[in-house]
């Protein structure tokens, strides 16, 4: 199998400082939700790098996040304290 692969299209700079990030997965709404060792999940605007939320609710770092692909819009996050956050997010047009 010849495998091709294509150079970064784009590099996104988010513009809030964040601590080491140790998961990042995109939602088809242009949301980038990343997990860090600051214990908390921040959702970005891919399109302008800004982070419009930032959840807390961990008590030690959080190690992987996963937007649901069907069914009501959540975000899980998992954390070093053994713990999974779930939360409903509602993606506003505008």
């Amino acid at each position: 199998m010849n495998l091709k692969y294509q150079e970064t299209l784009t590099t996104l700079y988010l513009k809030k400082k964040t601590n080491q990030m140790n998961g990042l997965v995109v939602s088809i709404f242009s949301l980038l939700v990343s997990a860090a060792t600051d214990k908390t999940v921040a959702l970005w605007d891919v399109e302008v790098g800004e982070r419009i939320k930032k959840l807390k609710g961990h008590t030690t770092f959080v190690n992987s996040c996963q937007i649901a692909r069907r069914g009501p819009q959540l975000i899980c996050s998992g954390s070093d304290d053994g713990t999974i956050k779930v939360c409903v997010f509602v993606h506003v047009y505008t």
